[in-house]
């Protein structure tokens, strides 16, 4: 069933049931980390404009003003899941507590004290997360580096007071590490909208003509000016499910509820892993 295009939000003119909820989740944060607490901050698609209800999640990264211990951590996850419960969308809050130290200079790959996610949500909910465990995550380079540009203050001081420069051999890194989830895993068959989008985006940021930071909209809108004539149907068709075209139901948010051909997905993963090895002579590894 068709809908039409809808504008994508951004948070300066988003819902307000969204932006009341975000507001909540702040005064959750600054609530469960105390005198910790230093700032809220929001990056992904509501911060660069193309959110849209159907199809997309609310990214924000929080900082602390000093290390947590392991059982403010059980506490803040379990805060973020009791807020998770409350949002207005069928799209998740994904999170990353880090501390303020690892952000200013920038530390790569960058330690976390605590990441909620849809993905992660079984292994917090039954006890296997380890919260004495160490952990880092090299996509908080390209999180901060998107936030460096083009992120939204929720709660803080500005965001270049607190994060420092992302070298760009970092923010590559962090591209290469989700471009090869995408295409050595089974993500661009099982979420072929996130997949194929990404793809763009991150060729977009690659290629030395490209336009920069760009949320998975305008790295599709980049594909379908710069890709071979073979694969501009299938970024078309993602674009679509992205930007509303069609009616998407929670448990189509991945795919739009829409046929994809495996053949042509298969040959633009190859097709993206050739050109990642045009632009940076690299292989891409997990």
């Amino acid at each position: 069933m068709t809908s039409g295009t809808t504008p994508g939000q951004h948070w300066s003119n988003c819902d307000e049931d969204i932006r009341a909820f975000l507001l909540r989740l702040v005064a959750g944060c600054e609530t469960l980390l105390g005198d910790k607490y230093l700032a809220v901050y929001l990056h992904g698609s509501l911060a660069m404009g193309s959110f849209r209800r159907a199809t997309s999640d609310l990214d924000l990264l929080c900082v602390s003003s000093g290390a947590l211990n392991p059982g403010l951590r059980a506490s803040v996850t379990e805060g973020l899941m009791e807020i998770s419960d409350q949002r207005p969308i069928d799209g998740d809050i994904e999170v990353s507590a880090v501390q303020d130290v690892h952000l200013k200079p920038f530390v790569h790959p960058t330690p976390y004290q605590v990441h909620y996610s849809a993905t992660l949500r079984p292994k917090l909910e039954s006890g296997e997360w380890d919260f004495l465990r160490a952990r880092v995550d090299r996509d908080l380079a390209a999180h901060c580096h998107v936030l460096r540009a083009r992120g939204v203050v929720l709660g803080g001081p500005p965001i270049h007071s607190v994060i420092g420069q992302v070298p760009r051999e970092a923010y590559v890194d962090a591209l290469l590490c989700d471009l090869s989830e995408i295409l050595n895993g089974s993500s661009l068959v099982d979420a072929p909208v996130y997949g194929v989008l990404n793809c763009c985006r991150v060729l977009a940021a690659l290629s030395s003509d490209g336009p920069g930071v760009v949320n998975k909209e305008e790295g599709g809108v980049w594909g379908l000016a710069h890709m071979p004539r073979e694969h501009r149907i299938l970024v078309g068709q993602a674009l679509e499910v992205k930007r509303g075209r069609w009616e998407v139901s929670p448990r189509h948010r991945m795919s739009g509820g829409l046929r994809w051909s495996r053949d042509s997905l298969d040959s633009f993963r190859d097709y993206v892993t050739g050109e990642v090895g045009r632009l940076l002579g690299t292989r891409i590894a997990g």
